[in-house]
């Protein structure tokens, strides 16, 4: 196999791929109900929220926001056709956008109540793009919530991984950035965030086709870890920012 340094060649993103085989509008999972127990305070005061999912993928949460929130204006935003036409064919009570939010490319002008980006971020290499184009797509006194991985250390790490078998190409996508790096980089454009960290409640048993999907395990004091086959533990929180009063 090649070791040439994988931060100097295209890699890529096979994960997507999941989404198109795998149908998991039926199941919701848990870490869809966790976070609209925290985002419900907002959108619950609101008659007909305008919200944002960005990263929809093949429609999957917002089949559950509009169980959830019949009245809601619905839009999902994802960089990739094919998952935008299996999200439309899935969800028709939703308008679909081609965006970019790294690069800001197809963004749409108008601004939302509630801005989604659930399992993104960390395939980027830095925080301040996303970041920026996410605080470009909410209203004044709107919300934005962040689902993935952060570190509550002071450390930043960039990572590639791929599996151990000739061919296989290196892959991005489990990037953990510091809390502390956030935050600053949101108090520097005027907006606060506050991080709420993410205990699952239930088993997930490892995957023997794919070393690089989640699994858990119990700690001693009896909470459940996330890990995958990098054998780096999971820290899973909810970002919630709001953004400056301009």
């Amino acid at each position: 196999m090649s070791t040439r340094n994988p931060f100097t060649k295209k890699v890529v993103r096979e994960h997507d791929k999941l989404y198109l085989s795998e149908n998991r509008k039926l199941k919701v999972k848990e870490k869809f109900k966790s976070i609209m127990r925290i985002a419900d305070r907002h959108l619950r005061t609101l008659t007909r929220p305008e919200i944002l999912d960005v990263g929809c993928a093949s429609g999957d949460f917002l089949h559950y926001l509009r169980a959830l929130y019949p009245n809601a204006s619905l839009t999902g935003l994802d960089v990739v056709p094919a998952l935008l036409k299996l999200a439309k064919r899935e969800v028709l009570q939703a308008s679909y956008i081609r965006g970019d939010i790294y690069t800001g490319k197809g963004l749409p002008k108008s601004k939302f109540d509630a801005v989604f980006l659930l399992a993104v971020h960390s395939i980027f290499d830095d925080v301040g793009s996303w970041l920026d184009n996410l605080l470009r797509l909410v209203k004044p006194n709107g919300h934005i919530f962040v689902d993935g991985l952060f570190n509550p250390e002071d450390v930043d790490v960039v990572m590639r991984v791929r599996y151990a078998k000739p061919g296989s190409r290196y892959q991005r996508g489990w990037n953990v950035f510091s809390q502390k790096t956030v935050l600053e980089h949101l108090r520097k454009r005027g907006a606060k965030g506050a991080f709420h960290r993410f205990v699952i409640g239930i088993d997930i048993p490892r995957h023997k086709d794919d070393p690089l999907r989640s699994w858990t395990f119990k700690l001693e004091n009896g909470e459940r870890a996330i890990i995958n086959g990098t054998q780096i533990l999971h820290q899973f929180y909810f970002l919630e920012i709001t953004p400056g009063q301009k």
